[in-house]
């Protein structure tokens, strides 16, 4: 479970003390070693500009800037969490800025506490490579099924993670839990996505699902097809605790 992060900056775009409110997304990109740094310095991007990620949203330039500003003005560095675990800090990033590519980011690992030494040994073996922000939406388009990419033109980063995968598909699941959470639609491509990666289901399994029951979904709060939405909603809690036999 995702846990909020009480790192202030003058709390830049409150939110709610749910846990489920803060969003998480990939970078895609790996975190690199500073060749002329200090032992434990990494660097590496927490988000791309203008590109299209899986769940079809993509983040514009200049997302950033008021939160980036709010963290100078505090003067505090941004928390560096192991996969995004609130319980679990393993450094600080104090240095930050947009590019023209997106968020750029240094930092170090904390090397006096266990977690920052284990952190670090994986970084240099490439146990882990990749990089994810914890952020609040502050201004983004509406979901709208037929309009993609949904553009997030500003958002609150609270805390970047480093986490075992660029492409961190776990990442991807907690941002439309934390969707669902809110009462948001999904679009059905995402709905999809949503069956594959927590299922483990093949596309076209996927596709056939999402084919029998997203119209029942997505049409809930009109009072349509109550019944399918009723048996839905018990299928989803029922599989929501299923785990499949590893081998």
């Amino acid at each position: 479970m995702l846990m909020l992060i009480h790192a202030d900056p003058r709390a830049y775009g409150r939110k709610s003390e749910a846990p489920s409110d803060l969003l998480v997304k990939a970078s895609h990109f790996e975190l690199s070693i500073k060749e002329d740094g200090p032992e434990g310095a990494i660097s590496g991007y927490g988000s791309i500009w203008d590109k299209v990620d899986s769940y079809g949203e993509v983040v514009i330039e200049g997302a950033f800037k008021r939160s980036l500003a709010a963290w100078r003005k505090a003067k505090r560095p941004i928390p560096m969490l192991w996969q995004h675990r609130a319980d679990s800090p393993v450094g600080v990033w104090d240095e930050f800025e947009e590019d023209a590519k997106g968020l750029k980011l240094a930092g170090r690992l904390n090397l006096e506490t266990q977690r920052g030494r284990e952190a670090w040994a994986d970084v240099k073996m490439r146990a882990v490579g990749g990089l994810s922000i914890g952020y609040y939406e502050i201004k983004a388009d509406p979901w709208d099924i037929n309009a993609q990419p949904r553009k997030l033109v500003e958002l609150d980063l609270r805390e970047t993670s480093i986490v075992t995968f660029p492409a961190l598909k776990e990442a991807q699941i907690d941002a439309v839990k934390a969707r669902l959470a809110r009462g948001e639609k999904l679009t059905l491509r995402e709905f999809e996505a949503a069956l594959r990666e927590k299922f483990r289901l093949s596309r076209s399994d996927a596709e056939e699902i999402a084919a029998l029951g997203y119209k029942a979904w997505i049409q809930r709060d009109a009072g349509q097809a109550a019944d399918e939405v009723e048996g839905l909603k018990g299928l989803s809690e029922h599989l929501a605790a299923f785990e499949l036999p590893t081998f």
